[in-house]
């Protein structure tokens, strides 16, 4: 019969293999000087605190190329 300590730390290995590979990565992006449909842009707003306190970035719109590099660091930052 199995040593049920054994079976407990495999158990726990799996478990901390599944923690580790469901990290999740978030980009924050302020556009708020893109133009609507009657060209009109909105004023900025403040970047949610939960953002920040938790180790995601945020950042003001630029172009698309900056935005792509974004999104790959933060998936690159969490294992992706």
């Amino acid at each position: 019969m199995p040593d049920l300590r054994m079976f407990r730390k495999e158990v726990d290995q799996l478990r901390n293999r599944r923690i580790a590979s469901a990290r999740k990565c978030l980009v924050g992006v302020q556009i708020h000087h893109l133009k609507d449909q009657n060209e009109n842009t909105s004023s900025v707003g403040a970047i949610p605190s939960q953002i920040e306190a938790n180790g995601f970035k945020a950042y003001k719109y630029t172009n698309r190329d900056a935005l792509a590099r974004w999104i790959e660091a933060a998936a690159q930052a969490a294992g992706k």
